[in-house]
């Protein structure tokens, strides 16, 4: 049986799978979901099945029918956009939201330090600048 690859980030899993043939993947990934159920209740690790979410990338037009996932007795929903970690990830991988949502956020941020610009010194600018701003701007950059 061909297994789907998996991801672990602190309190969160990922589980994906590069898909040839709808029926087949979502067997592998039903499949593999159960697995990880039955593995995480011999290891007392707890998943939420109400949090769980699937999405499909894709750069096709139309996009194709896929079979339900389960896990733990729970239909998966099937989101467009999907937020893993700080990134929002999009359907059509384009991942614009996830880059407007840091402009916004740097925006915000920036916004404080005029307020602050009579306040504080100017280096004191530059570290909460380089502290609370720039890593916005530069994180999953090459993404």
């Amino acid at each position: 049986m061909i297994l789907a690859s998996i991801r672990l980030f602190a309190a969160n899993t990922s589980l994906y799978i590069i898909v040839d043939d709808p029926v087949s993947s979502a067997n592998t990934l039903n499949s593999n979901l159960s697995k990880i159920l039955t593995s995480s209740q011999t290891w007392f690790v707890s998943f939420n099945p109400m949090k769980t979410e699937s999405i499909i990338f894709l750069r096709k037009r139309k996009k194709t029918d896929h079979p339900p996932l389960f896990f733990d007795n729970t239909n998966i929903s099937q989101v467009s956009t999907h937020k893993h970690l700080r990134d929002s990830l999009t359907e059509d991988a384009k991942g614009a939201s996830h880059i407007i949502a840091n402009i916004d956020n740097a925006w915000k941020r920036i916004g404080l330090l005029k307020t602050l610009k009579f306040v504080i010194s100017r280096s004191t600018l530059e570290n909460l600048y380089f502290a609370f701003i720039r890593p916005l701007l530069e994180y999953a950059d090459g993404v």
